[in-house]
């Protein structure tokens, strides 16, 4: 009896130790094992390898994808960070695990799948499609910043001193009905943006692309083909003043290489179309957010309820045109700083930036973005909430900047500054300015002067050249700016001689301001739309990205024919802020060995919703001059409207809940 229940302790003794010695290493491997759900568990596995069809993730030895948890696994613990733990480049392949030949991984109703790496976890390995075809499969971006299949890629820091030693890569994959939900808000009152990074220029928002959101350095997309895809924001949440949803070129979300700009694409930074009822809208809601936090920029540090002035309906940003409160300097839109009363000027925030983050823009619509290298405003000026802007011009004393100092743009209060780049093209218009204004007075641009040589001549009051009409496209000329200007590498804006072959200008300013004549003036203005002459679009440099990935038709035709295929460089982008809905589907009908270009159709169907009287837009990229066919739907019911079908090299779309104007043009 004794020896039994000795031998029975033993057992569970022996029992408990190969327990406790499993689980040990079980989580040897992977000390965040606790946090993966059951369907990434499944079962106890004690390496990496078991959660894959085979491979131990070296090169010559990729984790084999063979099936839907597989790639299931691959996003979890990838977002978990565990390859981030990993001191070799992790290589992965889509493979029938006994052959090594391409399979068809069909989803199915398989449950949906986030995307594979975030700005905390980015992939940043070698990811072998091998010609597979992964359908239907659906993407849920729910709480993620950078929305595709891949979230966020970018290159391999082999000894981890902050440079990228290897290629990320995506390679030789099809994507057939894939489903992209890119509703960044979802129905989350916590909803937060704790940890996201800018994208655009500093501008906190989503990216969303079929393939990846947010494409980092050092990451390669090669041979990667979507059929059928949808992007879906569906169904519509409440807003919470989150970021903005945006695309660069639908397939990619935002290309950290060109900055989420492309080349003289229609949404480049340098075009704008200042409203004024949006800049009350901003301005009234930063004195009710921050109007006790102090600003930089004088002594004693006034407060930002002394530098924008609260009226009925009105905000007025003060200067020292109107000598308001006695002013000794004229703040600028784009340069206010501000800080907490509690805190020191160490943490002073750049007001307008901030105001971005929040969702405010100071744009007629989100085609282009307010740029503090593009256009600003310096005070003294009232912003009605009605829509306009009163300037009172008095006789003021100005000068031209010298040649050789930083140019100051509170040097010149009561105007506009349009910082227009200058083109690639000598021979090419600046740009055009548009401006809508009633009142007393015209509008002027106040340019330098030059010598009977034609040289620049600094410190000295520049001359007004009044505008045609108001509403009047005028023409933006190198002789009417004011200055020509160099960025040097700390950023700051050097003056130059135009004309001196030593220092060619980066930008030109343009001064533009009420004109006078000895009389006051009373002008109310209701918006400046402001255009530069765009860069050339080349498919070589301005659509670098969209090289080796495509939209098809028919993924069997394409794999076969892979050696001879030529890529279409169809892209579209488009914006949306939380109260805006967008759903958009491409299907493309072709036969690609024996149909032309123009005779191949695009047909893009999209649905949307918008909650208020908010615009934004979505526009195609098509330099090989295929046949687009564009179709909307409001609301997600009823039959599509057709809106376009051609042949041109741009089609820009501004989408209201009332109005779709359809912009077509050709860059050649």
């Amino acid at each position: 009896m004794k020896t039994g229940r000795k031998h029975l302790i033993l057992t569970l003794v022996t029992a408990l130790f190969l327990m406790f010695s499993f689980v040990f290493v079980t989580y040897s491997w992977m000390d965040n094992t606790f946090a993966l759900t059951n369907d990434v568990l499944g079962k106890v596995r004690t390496s990496i390898r078991s959660y894959f069809a085979g491979g131990s993730g070296i090169a010559s030895d990729p984790y084999i994808i063979a099936e839907a948890e597989h790639l299931y696994n691959l996003s979890y613990l990838q977002n978990l960070g565990i390859f981030q733990t990993q001191t070799t480049q992790q290589h992965f392949k889509v493979a029938n695990p006994d052959t090594g030949n391409p399979i068809d991984i069909d989803f199915g109703s398989y449950h949906s799948l986030p995307p594979i790496g975030n700005n905390i976890s980015p992939f940043t390995g070698v990811f072998n499609g091998n010609n597979s075809n992964l359908m239907n499969i659906t993407i849920d971006g729910a709480l993620n910043q950078d929305i595709g299949l891949f979230g966020y890629t970018k290159g391999f820091d082999t000894d981890n001193d902050g440079d990228y030693d290897l290629h990320c890569k995506v390679s030789n994959l099809f994507l057939e009905n894939i489903r992209i939900i890119s509703q960044p808000n979802v129905d989350d009152i916590n909803y937060s943006t704790t940890g996201f990074h800018p994208h655009n220029d500093g501008v906190l928002n989503h990216a969303t692309g079929f393939i990846v959101g947010h494409l980092g350095p050092f990451a390669i997309l090669e041979n990667v083909f979507v059929a059928n895809p949808t992007i879906d924001s569906y169904p519509y949440p409440l807003a919470f003043n989150t970021p903005s949803n945006r695309s660069e070129y639908g397939l990619i979300g935002y290309n950290q290489t060109d900055s989420g700009y492309i080349a003289g694409g229609p949404r480049s930074p340098y075009t704008f179309n200042f409203n004024m009822a949006n800049t009350y809208t901003a301005l009234a809601y930063a004195l009710s957010t921050f109007g006790t936090y102090y600003v930089i920029g004088e002594t004693p540090a006034k407060t930002l309820s002394q530098v924008l002035l609260s009226g009925l309906d009105s905000v007025e940003i003060y200067g020292k045109a109107f000598n308001r409160m006695g002013a000794t300097y004229s703040y600028s839109i784009s340069t206010l700083q501000i800080y907490d009363p509690n805190e020191t000027e160490d943490d002073a925030f750049n007001l307008y930036d901030r105001l971005r983050e929040l969702g405010y823009t100071f744009a007629s619509s989100q085609s282009a973005q307010y740029s503090k290298e593009n256009m600003d405003f310096v005070g003294s000026g009232i912003f009605y909430s009605t829509g306009s802007l009163q300037i009172k011009s008095f006789v003021e004393t100005l000068v031209t900047p010298t040649v050789g100092n930083v140019f100051n743009p509170h040097n010149y209060p009561a105007k506009f500054l349009l910082y227009a780049k200058v083109p690639d093209d000598p021979l090419a218009a600046i740009g055009w300015i548009t401006s809508t204004y009633s009142g007393s007075g015209d509008l002027a641009y106040y340019r330098a002067s030059y010598d009977v040589n034609g040289d620049y001549i600094s410190n000295i009051a520049p001359v007004a050249v009044s505008f045609a009409n108001s509403g009047v496209r005028t023409e933006m000329l190198e002789s009417q700016a004011l200055a020509a200007i160099q960025k040097s590498e700390n950023g700051e804006m050097i003056v130059v001689n135009p004309n001196d072959p030593l220092t060619p200008p980066d930008f030109y300013v343009y001064l533009v301001g009420v004109y006078y004549d000895n009389t006051p003036k009373n002008m109310q203005i209701t918006q400046i739309q402001f255009e530069y002459s765009p860069q050339a679009l080349e498919i070589s440099s301005s659509l670098s990205a969209m090289q080796n990935v495509d939209f098809i038709d028919d993924v069997d035709e394409v794999r076969a024919n892979l050696a001879t295929y030529n890529f279409s460089y169809i892209n579209f982008g488009y914006s949306l802020t939380p109260e805006q809905v967008l759903k958009v589907n491409v299907v493309r009908n072709t036969t690609y060995l024996t149909d032309p270009p123009a005779s191949q159709e695009f047909h893009i169907y999209i649905d949307y919703y918008i909650d208020g009287s908010s615009e934004f837009y979505f526009d195609i990229i098509n330099l090989n001059n295929y046949t687009i066919v564009l179709h909307t739907r409001y609301n997600y019911t009823g039959d599509y409207v057709l809106k376009y079908s051609g042949t041109h090299d741009v089609i820009l779309t501004e989408i209201s809940v009332s109005t779709i104007v359809v912009d077509p043009y050709n860059t050649t």
